[in-house]
């Protein structure tokens, strides 16, 4: 009886953990193409009210309002030309990372943001840029 109700847990939560993996998946694709249009709008979206940031020429914790400003800088001076996840994770208490290449004119940089579930979505904790 008591492996039946445990197998019934299992079986009854595992939708609710791919559904959880689903809005990961979607947010992650919806930064992912704020980044590869420098959509400064689109990633404001998913900012959380602060925001850890770090990339040539600022580095610092900013209200969700700043760090869109910040963006529409950042963007007008490095456009891209394109932004790819090379790897993504998750730590053992509940966050998730992505790390990729963003490409712009004259070089590229690598990036780093860390997600955590707010409500219904993922927000951008953590976000760096660092030139290679």
């Amino acid at each position: 009886m008591k492996i039946r109700i445990i197998l019934m847990t299992i079986i009854l939560s595992l939708p609710a953990c791919l559904l959880i993996a689903q809005d990961y998946d979607k947010d992650l694709d919806k930064i992912s193409t704020a980044l590869k249009q420098s959509d400064h709008e689109q990633l404001h979206d998913y900012f959380r009210d602060m925001v850890e940031i770090s990339i040539p020429g600022n580095e610092g914790t900013y209200s969700r309002v700043q760090a869109r400003y910040i963006f529409r800088d950042f963007f007008k001076e490095y456009p891209a030309r394109d932004f790819r996840i090379k790897h993504k994770g998750s730590s053992n208490n509940g966050a998730k990372y992505a790390i990729g290449e963003y490409s712009y004119d004259k070089g590229k940089m690598r990036t780093y943001f860390l997600l955590k579930s707010e409500g219904s979505q993922y927000l951008i904790h953590i976000i760096h840029f660092e030139k290679q």
